[in-house]
């Protein structure tokens, strides 16, 4: 308990926990206002066209994750962490405060939608060296002992960036009207980034400089010569979490204003309580994950990913609020066992002269492929089966996925793990 206190007492700690919060707050705006946007942006079609079309352009901001990660992964590996950090809630700001800048389809016709999408490519960019760099920079700077909190930590702290940004839009359709909305308010979630993007880069250039941790070999050529086996693994592995939490916050108020007709406003608020159960929870496994085992929990969760996807489908369609609150519940308990102990599993994969670049690439190749695309297939699933629980057959799928690139992976030191015997040994050499 007193390495806990010490840990949030720690500047390091909450400085880098608060550019988290700030980029996945940058990040998410887009898809909370995704009603709108397709309104503004892809006037010309119907309803469900123009949210496949908003949400294709949500998705285009995970086609430069994999290359900036690679980008800030070769600069955190080579130069420091904290430089990587620093650049990326540069960009991040900059790309965001365009989108709140951008003029609309009837101002500029089809140059709108393709400047949306150049936005959100640099979003993605951006944001592809942050929370998988953060997780890498805590847990060297607190050691393997704690690396299954701090991780779950960054992704605690990420989901309460998500959350924040349903806070915002949610006060947003409290105070203005519709036609404010589409007329100009709906551009200050945006631009209200700027000042939360110079209060995070002053807490980051106070974080003190990893120069320890820079190496003397290419990460990217390292990382493409000896870990292209657990690249693919991890890969997999992490879409247990990416198509999971997708479905869990971003794909979640279109899913029940489309199901239940639930309001906007109505959808934002249980969104709301599920980030809210996630961003504590999350941090809650990860601890656990310390004491018990990352390994025995993540396989846990991916289990119940398979084993529940339907009934809580079946639960978030169900006619009364109370199942849908019991889904919603259920739906945050998944991620927990998956979310908590998966940047321990990462980061004990990788030796520290390609950590950064490691990590960040399986992660954000495995957000591009799998998380991006889940509001996309999700809406396919269900237009193409007819089935408003047709979303639980992606969401089975990524257990499964879970738990073949977990079996595949070297995790470390491989010899040394016993599922259900003594506690996991990496070779993490921190």
């Amino acid at each position: 308990m007193n390495q806990l206190i010490a840990l949030f007492q720690d500047k390091r700690f909450y400085a880098t926990l608060f550019g988290n919060v700030y980029e996945f707050y940058d990040f998410i705006v887009y898809a909370f206002l995704s009603s709108y946007i397709a309104q503004l942006f892809f006037p010309q079609t119907a309803t469900l066209p123009a949210l496949l079309s908003t949400f294709g352009v949500f998705a285009s901001g995970y086609l430069t994750r994999p290359l900036g990660a690679l980008f800030f992964g070769y600069i955190g590996d080579k130069k420091g962490r904290k430089p990587a950090l620093v650049l990326s809630i540069v960009i991040i700001t900059l790309s965001t405060v365009m989108i709140g800048l951008l003029p609309t389809y009837d101002s500029v016709g089809m140059c709108a939608p393709l400047l949306l999408t150049c936005c959100r490519l640099l979003q993605g960019f951006a944001v592809s060296g942050e929370e998988a760099g953060a997780a890498v920079y805590l847990s060297e700077v607190f050691g393997p002992e704690k690396k299954g909190f701090v991780g779950a930590a960054i992704l605690g702290s990420a989901y309460f960036g998500v959350l924040v940004g349903s806070l915002v839009v949610g006060a947003l359709l409290f105070f203005f009207t519709e036609i404010e909305i589409k007329a100009f308010a709906w551009r200050l979630p945006f631009l209200f980034s700027l000042i939360l993007g110079i209060i995070a880069l002053k807490f980051r250039l106070s974080l003190v400089s990893s120069k320890e941790s820079c190496t003397q070999v290419n990460p990217v050529c390292a990382l493409w010569k000896h870990h292209r086996r657990d690249v693919t693994a991890l890969t997999l592995m992490t879409a247990s979490l990416c198509i999971t939490i997708y479905l869990a916050t971003v794909f979640l108020p279109t899913f029940l204003t489309l199901v239940h007709g639930f309001s906007l406003q109505q959808s934002m608020l249980l969104t709301s309580l599920e980030l809210l159960l996630v961003s504590i929870g999350v941090p809650i496994f990860g601890m656990l994950s310390d004491r018990f085992g990352c390994h025995r929990i993540f396989l846990a969760g991916c289990c119940g990913l398979v084993l529940l996807a339907k009934p809580i489908f079946m639960l978030l369609t169900a006619a009364h609020l109370f199942p849908v609150f019991i889904g919603i519940f259920a739906l945050g308990m998944v991620v927990f066992f998956v979310a908590g102990p998966l940047f321990a599993l990462l980061i004990g994969s990788f030796q520290k002269d390609v950590r950064f670049t490691g990590v960040s690439f399986v992660f954000n190749l495995s957000m591009s492929v799998f998380g991006g695309t889940t509001p996309l297939v999700s809406l396919s699933l269900m237009q193409y089966f007819q089935d408003d629980t047709a979303p639980w057959m992606l969401m089975a799928l990524s257990g499964m996925l879970g738990i073949v690139g977990f079996f595949s992976a070297s995790l470390g030191a491989r010899a040394d793990l016993k599922i259900f015997g003594k506690r996991e040994q990496h070779h993490d050499a921190f």
